[in-house]
């Protein structure tokens, strides 16, 4: 076998280990233009494949408001959450609970929200939808962000500045560890190399099989990261069926 061949060959191997989307079964004739058209056409399956599973969890995200007061004035919180029927999660700074007092969260078309958990500490929130909520086209896949590996590729569903969907991609670029960036906020979970912005708080970032790995918290300015809550510890307050 030439080099040449043996590179495609490999190529095509590590290519369909990694991805659900396209066929397994591919064998190749060595051909530059055969593996050329190979990864044309799988990049085109696995944006189809994103596309639709992206505007699904679109449909099933949400915005969620508090009203809270701090100096005899009202004010009103609102941000990003996504439904995972029967439940609804976000990150803590997004509800007013998180800011002391005590404030009721609502969807924005005033549904009330049953808490769960509003964890300022970690910065989550879990709540839990009325039984006569409708439940959503779109079934929320959930991954194991304990199963992340540094340089996995992910998108962030944001909405910077509440102007409306953008996808972003990037990898993985730090893994879980605890860390307090300021006192009694805990600002670690894991980070990727994506920018974020005001109004992406809550919303999720996905890997390559549409999987929910976390929901974007924080950024840091200036380097192209941003903070993501794992997944997993919302999982911890869902009792959610296999």
């Amino acid at each position: 076998m030439d080099r040449r061949k043996f590179l495609a060959l490999g190529g095509v191997l590590f290519l369909a280990g990694c991805s659900h989307v396209i066929e397994r079964k591919i064998i190749f004739d060595g051909n530059y233009e055969t593996f050329k058209n190979f990864l044309e056409k799988y990049q085109k399956e696995k944006n189809n494949f994103l596309r639709s599973n992206i505007k699904g969890i679109v449909s099933a995200s949400r915005r969620i408001q508090s009203k809270i007061n701090f100096t005899g004035k009202e004010d009103i919180v609102e941000g990003e959450a996504l439904i995972v029927y029967p439940y609804l999660i976000s990150v803590a700074h997004n509800t007013g609970a998180y800011y002391g007092g005590k404030s009721e969260t609502t969807l924005r078309d005033g549904t009330k929200l049953e808490k769960i958990v509003v964890d300022g500490v970690r910065d989550i929130s879990v709540f839990k939808l009325p039984k006569d909520y409708p439940e959503p086209d779109y079934s929320v896949k959930l991954g194991d962000s304990n199963e992340m590996e540094i340089l996995n590729e992910v998108y962030l569903v944001g909405n910077p500045g509440n102007s409306g969907r953008n996808i972003r991609n990037g990898v993985i670029s730090h893994k879980s560890e605890d860390r307090f960036y300021q006192p009694n906020i805990l600002t670690n979970g894991f980070a990727v190399s994506i920018n974020g912005y005001v109004g992406d708080s809550g919303t999720p970032v996905i890997n390559e099989n549409a999987e929910v790995l976390g929901l974007l918290s924080s950024m840091i300015l200036g380097v192209g990261s941003s903070n993501i809550k794992p997944i997993n510890w919302f999982k911890e307050y869902m009792k959610l069926s296999d």
